[in-house]
């Protein structure tokens, strides 16, 4: 298999992901042999190439359960996108690499080892962040290190921690990229990690504060949404962190005032948005009820037009895969 895939990898490659996919071994001794053909080829020239290194990529890490053959084969990924073989100018390579290398959160490893992987992961991705201008290419990589960051055990690691203030701050960085870091980190946040996302509660109130100066503007009110959503749950940590947040408790609390309620927000926001303003709502009602009080009607409109826009979206998407599979 080896030997065909350097012959003609353009050929080969289209049937090995389904081959590895189909064994029912753990191929985790053979990823030596197979990750280097597999990661030059996910910077192949060719869009059909690409595609199905990735798919040999992802079914490669389905079949192993060891965690050190699955961060091998995340370092070779990197060491192509970070130019082992060449400096990468295209970004639809990158953007390849950056998609397998996320897809390895389906890997066959189990328990504490999928943790362990994400920290790798998340070092990776920051490198990667810190020397990258290209802003479809961040915003993917920043989606898929969204997909390790939900498997963070007990703390974000200090790496994201670090590099998360700075991100947001780049003179280069657009609202895009912004609310893909609200995004990656809300997914990092759960229980246990809450704690260790205080230090970035400076950097999400600047999101919110400069939204309400600019509650016109539908992008900046979006990066908002996110950062307030990661902010009620951060104030969950103990009873001086929800203090400190009190300001912010007040203002998504106040449906007149907040401009995540209002008509203009809600018609012109996307999904991500309206899916971190469900999140904030839930929050809200499960968490700070005592702030909110009797549930005001505007605050359960906006959480329904949320969740319908969702079931919409997701009603569209498979309407789309149906009208174009063939029969």
């Amino acid at each position: 298999m080896t030997k065909a895939m350097l012959r003609s990898p353009e050929i080969a490659l289209s049937a090995v992901g389904s081959i590895l996919a189909s064994m029912s071994l753990d191929l985790s001794v053979y990823v030596s042999d197979l990750s280097k053909t597999f990661s030059t080829n996910l910077r192949s020239k060719d869009d059909n190439t690409r595609e199905d290194a990735i798919e040999a990529t992802l079914a490669l890490g389905r079949q192993c359960s060891d965690q050190s053959a699955v961060e091998s084969l995340l370092e070779s990924i990197f060491g192509v996108l970070n130019g082992s073989e060449g400096k990468i100018s295209l970004n639809t390579m990158k953007v390849s690499l950056l998609t397998a290398a996320g897809g390895l959160t389906e890997s066959g490893v189990t328990g504490g080892g999928v943790a362990n992987l994400a920290v790798v992961a998340t070092k990776l991705y920051v490198k990667f962040l810190e020397v990258e201008a290209h802003e479809g290419t961040l915003v993917t990589a920043l989606e898929m290190l969204a997909n390790w960051a939900a498997k963070y055990s007990n703390q974000i690691p200090e790496q994201f921690i670090s590099w998360f203030p700075k991100g947001m701050a780049l003179k280069t960085t657009t609202s895009g990229v912004r609310s893909a870091y609200l995004v990656c980190l809300a997914c990092s946040l759960h229980t246990n990690t809450l704690s260790s996302a205080v230090p970035l509660i400076p950097s999400l109130s600047k999101v919110v504060d400069n939204a309400v100066k600019q509650s016109a503007q539908v992008a900046i009110v979006s990066e908002a949404v996110h950062a307030a959503a990661c902010l009620v749950k951060i104030a969950g940590v103990d009873l001086a962190t929800e203090q400190s947040l009190a300001e912010l408790l007040t203002l998504v609390v106040d449906t007149e005032k907040c401009m995540f309620y209002q008509e203009k927000f809600l018609a012109g926001a996307g999904a991500a948005a309206h899916q971190s303003l469900t999140s904030l709502i839930t929050t809200l009602l499960i968490s700070h009820m005592d702030k909110v009080g009797s549930i005001p009607t505007p605050m359960m409109r906006s959480l329904a037009i949320c969740i319908m826009s969702s079931v919409q979206c997701l009603f569209c998407q498979k309407t789309c895969r149906s009208t174009l599979t063939p029969d």
